[in-house]
């Protein structure tokens, strides 16, 4: 039986509650009323009912915010008062997932902006579970659901958002098998297939950033290479060998030499941040 660590006390039954039902005031309340490290406490989830163990549900309260439920905009707000309370952000469960984990499985339309807060608060884009090794970049994609490519039909979008902020805050796609997951859910031979994935333009733009991205060796040689192609299509369409009426490239088009262009496509933000 797992159990509580002695410097570690689950929050008070009420306050519990009241997270899960979504009354986050009353735990906003309370959490003004704490004294010491925030880290000691959990919350207990006893709806949750895959664990058998006692104790793998205990879940650190940023953690709970980021893994219990759907991500909402007021579950982001707890979580910023959390972490100003002093939460440690990379504080791990019994497998060493962190709340930076759970916040990249996309559940819920504030989820890219829970991965942008625990970004910003120093979260590890590269930190391993203990026994797998799955970093946040790839967790989403070992989800034990059992209809999973459904759930990856509806995320897909949050979830692209998601890729490129872990890649921009330097999160490795090197040995965490992404590229194999991505392959497995379209193959109708495997368990979890899914052949209308292929058609999903969201989860085609995570398939071909995440093959680019190893093709070039890093993120930031994966932009560099698309602002080298931006140079020559520039250069062609100002010799009259390409047109263009996309807003952004005409701007370009019409900019002074490249290294004006380079400097501002140096500074130029990706469409999703």
């Amino acid at each position: 039986m797992v159990k509580l660590h002695a410097s570690m006390e689950r929050v008070p039954e009420a306050v519990a509650e009241a997270a899960k039902s979504g009354d986050f005031s009353a735990v906003r309340a309370w959490l003004r009323t704490v004294t010491g490290d925030v880290n000691r406490y959990v919350i207990n989830d006893p709806c949750n009912q895959k664990h058998q163990l006692t104790g793998q549900d205990d879940y650190p309260l940023l953690m709970w915010a980021a893994a219990c439920g759907i991500i909402t905009p007021e579950k982001v707000e707890l979580a910023r008062d959390i972490l100003a309370r002093g939460a440690e952000v990379d504080k791990t469960d019994y497998v060493d997932r962190t709340a930076l984990h759970w916040a990249s499985c996309g559940v819920g339309d504030a989820s890219p902006a829970m991965v942008s807060l625990l970004l910003s608060a120093g979260a590890d884009a590269n930190a391993p579970t203990r026994h797998t090794r799955t970093t946040p970049l790839s967790y989403w994609a070992t989800d034990p659901s059992s209809d999973l490519s459904t759930c990856l039909r509806i995320r897909a979008p949050l979830l692209l958002v998601i890729f490129e902020r872990l890649l921009r805050a330097g999160a490795r796609l090197e040995n965490c098998w992404l590229e194999r997951r991505l392959a497995s859910y379209e193959d109708p031979c495997y368990e979890r297939g899914d052949t209308s994935l292929a058609t999903n333009a969201s989860f085609q733009e995570i398939k071909s950033i995440a093959e680019g991205v190893l093709a070039a060796g890093s993120y930031r040689a994966y932009l560099h290479e698309q602002r080298k192609q931006v140079l020559s299509l520039r250069s062609l369409a100002n010799r009259g060998r390409a047109a263009t009426a996309d807003p952004v490239m005409k701007f370009l088009c019409e900019l002074g030499d490249n290294g004006v262009v380079w400097n501002v496509l140096s500074h130029w933000p990706s469409p999703r941040c």
